[in-house]
């Protein structure tokens, strides 16, 4: 490790990561942060759920992987990386395996990436993230479908809404939905209920409505200060709603104007059998941006 760095280990943080995720347990196990530090300022970090020898950046979250400042250069990254194998191979771990976040969370990931692969990293699965970036930019977007949102509302005779989480219905809802179009719901809904409990102010319901009844629904998480996922929606199948999709698109952006995130995380567009060209032609008018999240592994 270069001398102007320092490494270290916790088992907990004394400062709070922005990405609430990191700090919660994601399954059994140890959770290790390793940090990189410089001057007594965090330069780099990863969080890691270990058990049964395996370390996992981050099991059943959206991802984990190494944060970083952006102005970190190559070889202290490496040097990083390197290290963190080290001390896995030191605790007689057998099997690594890291999500790393896509470029919008983490300025360096495209490095961070290579620096894996060269590395002996094996990239294992891709899955192709839509963004909608800048803050500015998403306030104009609002203002400028607003207008285009009203009119399709009151011609279709929906409304929509957003707002904190009071209870946990809306899951059933959007599996009991989604199900019946076919869709794979792949949520462990224990760990969101507790998720939602430890942070309720970082997630958020959208619901759209025909007179009094909930037609459609989505969720939405503040996974950082800066940005706003859109995690999972459903649309009631037994309606024929002409722009459902749309105008819950709409309220999200009206939401993360609200927050005034930098940007907005459409998530990934994947299906079992391949890519979800639908989906991604539908998130394509609602994005400026795409990156890819990576999932690399690695047996010690």
């Amino acid at each position: 490790m270069n001398g102007l760095y320092k490494f270290r280990e916790a088992s907990s943080r004394d400062d709070k990561h922005d990405y609430f995720l990191a700090q919660l347990q994601s399954g059994e196990g140890e959770i290790v942060d390793f940090i990189l530090e410089k001057n007594n300022k965090i330069k780099a970090s990863i969080t890691f759920s270990i058990s049964n020898n395996e370390a996992i950046s981050l099991p059943k979250a959206p991802f984990g992987g190494i944060w970083c400042d952006e102005k970190i250069g190559s070889a202290a990254l490496e040097d990083f990386i390197l290290t963190i194998v080290g001390e896995l191979k030191e605790r007689k771990i057998s099997f690594v395996s890291i999500t790393q976040a896509p470029k919008p969370y983490v300025n360096q990931s495209n490095l961070i990436n290579y620096l894996f692969f060269k590395n002996g990293f094996t990239q294992c699965k891709v899955l192709f993230h839509q963004f909608y970036i800048g803050k500015k930019k998403i306030k104009k977007l609002v203002d400028k479908i607003g207008a285009e949102s009203i009119r399709k509302r009151k011609k279709a005779g929906l409304t929509t809404t957003h707002h904190s989480i009071g209870n946990f219905e809306f899951l059933k809802q959007i599996r009991k939905w989604n199900e019946k179009r076919g869709y794979l719901v792949a949520v462990d809904e224990n760990l969101l209920i507790h998720q939602v409990s430890l942070f309720p102010e970082r997630y958020f319901l959208i619901n759209l409505q025909n007179d009094n009844e909930i037609v459609g629904l989505a969720l939405a998480v503040r996974l950082t200060s800066t940005s706003l996922y859109y995690a999972m929606s459903a649309i009631n199948p037994q309606f024929n709603i002409s722009h459902g999709g749309e105008l819950i698109v709409g309220e999200l952006f009206k939401l993360a104007a609200k927050l005034s995130v930098d940007f907005i995380d459409l998530g990934s567009s994947d299906l079992e059998s391949g890519a979800n060209h639908n989906l991604i032609f539908f998130k394509s008018k609602f994005s400026n941006d795409s990156s890819n999240k990576i999932v690399w592994t690695k047996e010690l």
